[in-house]
């Protein structure tokens, strides 16, 4: 009788056991959070930018259907990126670019397509038209970034995330 009364201990400290590894394991799985790594996204857009600029030459596609596979490609990748982010995709020929992605409210941003800055009021997701000529400025917290337009179509992109009081720009 002794030996059933300890194989029912051990069996039920097994089970309690078993029970708690399984808690941890589903806490711990539950915990799990993706980091947002830059250079990765930097990479992505860089590879996914020429593919999608050889896939507009290699069909020929018209302005419009050109503009509407940008601005699909942008939505994309600010829903992808995530709107704690500040986005700009700028793209177009010179003398009509269209910038379409987010902007948080607390980053201070200004524009320049030719005729000196001027504050970017727009938060959330948003689409401007821009009529530069030969380079369009956008300024983040002072600090200017300069996308030089030329012949052709124009595709850029720069992301602006401010982690810990630290500073990561990525931009092409």
């Amino acid at each position: 009788m002794l030996n059933k009364k300890a194989q029912f201990y051990l069996v039920s400290i097994i089970v309690i056991i078993a029970i708690f590894m399984g808690f941890a394991t589903i806490i711990n799985y539950g915990q799990r959070i993706q980091t947002f790594n830059l250079d990765d996204l930097y990479q992505e857009l860089k590879i996914e930018k020429r593919y999608l600029l050889d896939y507009i030459s290699e069909n020929q596609l018209t302005d419009l259907e050109t503009e509407n596979i940008f601005i699909n490609f942008s939505n994309n990748y600010v829903e992808k990126i995530g709107t704690d982010k500040d986005i700009f995709f700028i793209f177009g020929k010179q003398g009509g670019i269209k910038v379409v992605g987010n902007k948080l409210d607390e980053t201070n941003v200004s524009v320049d397509e030719g005729l000196g800055y001027s504050d970017f009021t727009e938060e959330g997701e948003f689409e401007q038209n821009y009529s530069p000529t030969s380079e369009f400025k956008i300024k983040i917290e002072e600090n200017e970034y300069i996308f030089k337009l030329r012949e052709g179509q124009n595709f850029y992109y720069l992301v602006h995330h401010l982690d810990n009081e630290e500073r990561h720009i990525i931009n092409g």
